[in-house]
């Protein structure tokens, strides 16, 4: 009882100090915010609420300052003035930062002194304190505060995977939203190809935006989406996963790149078309007594590319490429074998073509021996022994000099160098191009009988003339008319064959023998008699004779008479 009796004591003791308080505050400035926390969208126009009551009614001239500041959360943060209200002048100050974004809902009758906020951003996430001052009532509470949260929708989520999308690997499908306040939670659902829920995998995890799935299988493939939430709204993302079933490495194919010389590099590679998961590539190598291969520092295996450098006979063998992954595995093989160098023989020159004015030709040089195969370059000098100057269409390739409309600046001594690495050899052309020389008046002349049924050839030649002269031949009749053709005539070289002659052949046959310079031309006329009009040899003889002799007896018989009278 005594307890009891402690007890009551003190709890009249509490009450009356609670009383004592409150009549205390009565008739004192009271400011209050209704709540301490105010949650609101970033962008959003707000209103912070702030009501007052003073310890007398306020008459209209009486002196009323209100404010409202502002303070950052984080320890040791600045206040920041925002607005002063002064009544009854009714002046509103408004510090530069703030200009054009608040304003104040005020009725002093009323003890309504609202701060309005437009288009809130992060930067608003503060605590912020509206006071009021009127002289003579500055006992009570003359300041309330409460803390503004501007929450951020969340971003539209990034889904991305993790890892390799084959059978059997572990991946994991990772989402996040760049933005969102409060932290958004994210949740991961699935639905296969079918549109039905995935069966529950005990090993699947769904932390943190990340779902971790564990040796994937056809069974995995579907849609994946991710949503990320807050007390905003949600946005979600979506990743589509297609897991094929394991394929065997098909038989790879190796090949080799590059040049199999001494003191080349190569590469030996090694692809299968088809494998799932991709296979990987593992080369091996033995000597031609089935040795392996001492290894080399330099040389290079990966993805499938085997890189040897400087190969030489040390590295001449068998090559295996094996193509594996879970399957099974494939092989195939390459077999080097790099002879030992060899010194380029001497080279042989040529010459392509007619060494002529205006004429294109090649020289040529090559060497029957050489490995590696030799390079090849060609120099020239004229015969003052100074370098050509460059012609931009002369063209040296492969052993092979392009010259183009040759003059008598193309003459001179050309060498051409046939080399490798282990020495060059050389050869020479010397080209002499003399200037052009027009065709002299070319001799026209008859190889044969003219004569009815014969064949005969007209020949045609100039002595002299460079380039060589080329010939061609035409006639007419003694009516000035074109022959006609007859197939077995033939005109080559400047001598025209003509075959079984007859009056048809008759007239006037005209040789032109051109070259680049001018041309110029001789002429022949041929007459052939038809066989009535022609007599045999020997009667015209005899018949001459005879009429000689009759001449001779008459010029006798005068004389004789006029010896006698």
């Amino acid at each position: 009882m005594k307890i009891i009796k402690v007890l009551t004591m003190e709890g009249r003791i509490s009450t009356l100090t609670l009383l004592c308080l409150v009549l205390s505050g009565v008739g004192a400035l009271q400011v209050n915010i209704p709540q301490e926390v105010y949650e609101h969208a970033r962008g959003d126009n707000i209103t912070l609420p702030c009501s007052f009551t003073p310890k007398a009614p306020l008459n209209g001239s009486k002196l009323v300052v209100i404010s409202w500041s502002a303070e950052a959360t984080q320890a040791g943060a600045q206040e920041t003035l925002i607005l002063t209200y002064y009544s009854p002048v009714a002046i509103t100050d408004i510090k530069p930062l703030y200009e054009g974004r608040v304003s104040l809902d005020v009725d002093v009758a009323k003890g309504r002194a609202n701060l309005k906020l437009s288009s809130i951003t992060l930067a608003d996430n503060k605590v912020f304190e509206c006071r009021v001052q009127i002289p003579g009532d500055d006992e009570g509470k003359p300041a309330d505060t409460a803390r503004l949260v501007v929450l951020v929708a969340p971003s539209t989520p990034i889904c991305k995977i993790q890892g390799k999308v084959e059978y059997g690997e572990n991946i994991n499908l990772t989402c996040v939203s760049e933005e969102g306040l409060p932290q958004p939670t994210y949740k991961w659902e699935s639905r296969d190809f079918r549109n039905m829920p995935h069966v529950a995998d005990p090993r699947t995890t769904d932390k943190g935006g990340i779902l971790s799935l564990y040796q994937i299988s056809r069974d995995t493939s579907g849609h994946y989406i991710c949503m990320s939430a807050n007390k905003i709204r949600s946005a979600t993302c979506n990743i589509t996963l297609s897991v094929d079933p394991p394929i065997a490495p098909s038989t790879p194919i190796c090949k080799i790149q590059g040049k199999v010389e001494y003191g080349e590099n190569i590469n030996l590679t090694c692809v299968s078309e088809e494998g799932l998961p991709q296979p990987t590539y593992k080369w091996e190598s033995r000597d031609f007594r089935n040795m392996p291969h001492v290894p080399n520092p330099r040389t290079t295996d990966k993805g499938g590319i085997l890189s040897l450098y400087q190969i030489s006979r040390d590295t001449s063998g068998h090559y295996t490429c094996t193509s594996s992954n879970k399957i099974r595995s494939a092989t195939c093989n390459i077999t080097l074998s790099v002879d030992p160098p060899i010194a380029p023989s001497t080279p042989i020159c040529k010459i392509q073509g007619k060494v002529e004015y205006g004429q294109n030709i090649n020289l040529t040089c090559v060497s029957e021996e050489g490995l590696p195969q030799p390079t090849y370059k060609w120099e020239s000098r004229d015969f003052r022994n100074m370098p050509h100057v460059p012609n931009p269409r002369t063209t040296d390739k492969g052993g092979i000099l392009s010259l183009y409309q040759i003059s008598r600046d193309i003459s001179g001594h050309y060498t051409c160098t046939s080399s490798n690495k282990i020495r060059s050899a050389t050869c020479n052309i010397t080209l002499s191009v003399d200037p052009p020389i027009a065709p002299s008046t070319p001799i026209c002349k008859i190889q044969g009988k003219v004569e009815y049924g014969q064949n005969i050839n007209l020949t045609c030649v100039s002595e002299k003339g460079s380039p060589q002269p080329t010939y061609k031949w035409e006639s007419r009749d003694f009516k000035n008319m074109p022959h006609g053709a007859d197939p077995r005539t033939t005109d080559k070289g400047g001598i025209l064959s003509l075959y079984d002659i007859s009056t048809d052949t008759s007239g006037y046959f005209i040789c032109t023998s051109s070259n680049k310079i001018r041309s110029a031309t001789c002429n022949i006329t041929l007459s052939v008699m038809p066989p009535s009009k022609n007599t045999d040899p020997t009667a015209g003889i005899i018949g001459g004779v005879v009429a000689a002799l009759i001449v001779l007896i008459i010029v006798i018989c005068c004389c004789c008479k006029k010896n006698t009278s």
